[in-house]
């Protein structure tokens, strides 16, 4: 399933970026999504949020549209495919909400290295309970 090639140096920066991502939306620093995503870098939540792109639209999800739970876990990050420039990655999230209700899923990521590091091209997140119905 992994691609057993990919540079050590790499995969650690892949799993930050992915880490990096759930501390940013936790902390609602929407100001800082192009930290993790590419310039024209787009999110869609499969059954539940439409593909947003770029910035501007990206904030207007994450700021204004998105119902965010209280904290996010990126887990269980598999790169199954990657170039010099780019790769294909699947890893696991897990949501805690303030009532204590948890919910999992998977993200499904395109990332393109920036002359900034690993940025998520386009994400597209599912929730398992889509996936097993």
């Amino acid at each position: 399933m992994g691609n057993e090639r990919i540079d050590p140096s790499d995969y650690s920066a892949i799993a930050q970026l992915l880490a990096r991502y759930c501390h940013i939306v936790d902390d609602k620093r929407w100001d800082s999504l192009l930290d993790v995503f590419a310039d024209d870098g787009s999110m869609t939540v499969t059954a539940l949020y439409d593909t947003h792109r770029g910035d501007a639209e990206l904030r207007v999800l994450y700021g204004e549209t998105m119902n965010h739970p209280l904290a996010h876990h990126s887990t269980s990050v598999v790169v199954l495919e990657a170039t010099e420039d780019t790769a294909r990655v699947v890893s696991k999230w897990v949501t805690v909400r303030d009532d204590g209700l948890t919910g999992t899923g998977v993200y499904a990521d395109d990332l393109v290295r920036t002359a900034n590091g690993w940025r998520i091209a386009a994400r597209v997140a599912t929730p398992d309970k889509l996936r097993r119905s």
